[in-house]
């Protein structure tokens, strides 16, 4: 009985840790490494969707490359370099909001953006948000 007992526990244990670990749609299921740790790196515009359309990047988006940069301690950069050579920078500040779903970026100047996580992984970072009514989902790698 108390064998029974012992791994009735064990088992309501590992469900109870392993269904609060898949906080992003996309995954990861669980990470050993905090949130924190997974998005301070600089991030790699790999794929941009738009009103669930692919867009390519240098043939329709016109970007050659586009960087983030996140820092443990809530400051962030970007830059966009586009197929020309023009250059499009900025800093300002994030923070994890509602629950750790989100992302808030405060660009220095004003602007806010709230990113809806869908994935944060150590190697990928997805995400979605609004730009005027057009939805747009950037999928990002180291």
């Amino acid at each position: 009985m108390r064998k029974i007992q012992t791994l009735f526990f064990s088992l309501l244990a590992m469900t109870l840790v392993f269904s609060s670990c898949g906080k992003y749609n996309e995954g990861p299921f669980i990470s050993l490494k905090s949130k924190e740790k997974r998005i301070a790196t600089s991030w790699k515009l790999d794929k941009m969707i738009v009103d669930g359309k692919d867009k390519k990047l240098k043939e329709d988006l016109l970007i050659q490359e586009d960087i983030i940069t996140m820092a443990k301690d809530g400051a962030f950069t970007f830059k966009t370099t586009n197929i020309i050579g023009g250059i499009s920078e900025g800093k300002g500040k994030w923070e994890f909001i509602q629950d750790d779903t989100k992302i808030k970026l405060a660009i220095d100047g004003g602007s806010t953006t709230d990113l809806t996580i869908l994935k944060l992984s150590s190697k990928e970072f997805w995400f979605t948000y609004k730009e005027g009514t057009s939805v747009i989902e950037q999928r990002r790698k180291k």
